[in-house]
C-alpha cells in the first residue's frame, strides 16, 4: 500500500502516532463535530480533532522561508499567484508561496490521515507521513509539480478542514432538471450551493414545461426570513423564495 499506515490482524488498530503526542490514541470523531447542514458539498466526514491533525515539521517549513520561489514569466507568475491563490491567514496577513505550499500539503495529508484512521481504521505512521509530505512540499515549492488551481486555492482552507466540504476542490459540476416536477427546487438550490463553493455548474433544460409556476399565495400571511450571512443561509433563502413561487406558498420578506 502507498498509504503511510499499517493494518495488523483481523482487528484493525485505531491507535495513531501523532506529532508531539507520542502513544496517544486517536479519539473517535463521532462525538467531536457535527456538520452544520446536509447541503451539497461532498462531505469528507467529521474532521479529526485539532490536536491530532497532521502538521508538517515546523523547522522544515521555516527553512524555506528565505528561499526564492521560481516564479516564471518575468514576474507575471507571481502576480497571478498573489491575485488568485494566496489566501488571507488567520493573522490577517496574505500568504507567501511557502505558506500556500504548507497549507496545501497539510490539507492533503489531513484528508489522507482521516481516510486511514477513520475509514480504513488503520494505524497512521507519522514518520512515513512526514517523509512523504516533505517530499511533496519540496517538489511543490520548486514547482516541479502543482495541483490544479482549485487545489491551490481550497486545499487546507477552513471550508475543507473545518466544514469538510470536498466539493470546493472541484472545478465543475452538473445538475439535471429532468425530474423537476418531482422536486421543483432542488436543481436551483444545488446550483446556488455549489456556486458558493466556487464550483461552476452546468445544467440541462429537460424539465422545461413540466409544470406551470403558480406564483405566491397572496392571501396567506407573509413571513420574514433574516438571511444568515453564510453559504447555508443564502442557499436557504433561494429555497424559500422558489418554494413560495413554485408551490403557491405564502410570500417571504427578506
Amino acid at each position: 500500500l502507498l498509504y503511510p499506515m499499517s493494518c495488523r490482524g483481523s482487528a484493525l488498530s485505531m491507535s495513531s502516532k501523532v506529532p508531539n503526542t507520542p502513544n496517544k490514541r486517536m479519539r473517535s470523531i463521532s462525538d467531536v463535530y457535527t456538520p452544520p447542514t446536509k447541503f451539497y458539498g461532498g462531505h469528507l466526514g467529521t474532521p479529526l480533532p485539532e490536536d491530532v491533525r497532521f502538521r508538517l515539521d515546523r523547522a522544515f517549513v521555516d527553512a524555506f522561508r528565505h528561499e526564492k520561489p521560481p516564479f516564471g514569466f518575468n514576474g507575471l507568475g507571481e502576480v497571478v499567484y498573489l491575485r488568485t491563490y494566496a489566501r488571507a491567514k488567520e493573522n490577517g496577513e496574505t500568504e507567501l508561496w511557502v505558506d500556500t505550499v504548507e497549507r496545501v500539503v497539510e490539507g492533503a495529508f489531513e484528508i489522507l490521515q482521516h481516510y486511514v484512521v477513520n475509514k480504513l481504521q488503520c494505524t497512521w505512521d507519522e514518520d512515513e507521513a512526514q517523509a512523504r509530505a516533505k517530499d511533496m512540499f519540496r517538489r511543490m515549492f520548486e514547482m516541479k509539480f502543482l495541483p490544479p488551481g482549485r487545489g491551490l486555492w481550497a486545499m487546507g482552507a477552513p471550508v475543507i478542514t473545518k466544514k469538510g466540504f470536498a466539493a470546493a476542490l472541484n472545478n465543475c459540476a452538473f445538475v439535471s432538471t429532468l425530474d423537476l416536477d418531482d422536486d421543483r427546487v432542488h436543481p436551483f438550490t444545488f446550483l446556488m450551493d455549489a456556486s458558493m463553493l466556487g464550483v461552476g455548474v452546468g445544467f440541462d433544460t429537460k424539465g422545461a414545461g413540466s409544470f406551470t409556476i403558480p406564483g405566491t399565495n397572496e392571501t396567506a400571511p407573509r413571513h420574514r426570513f433574516v438571511i444568515p450571512d453564510d453559504r447555508e443561509g443564502w442557499v436557504e433563502s433561494v429555497r424559500l423564495l422558489l418554494e413560495a413561487y413554485f408551490y403557491g406558498k405564502a410570500n417571504v420578506d427578506f
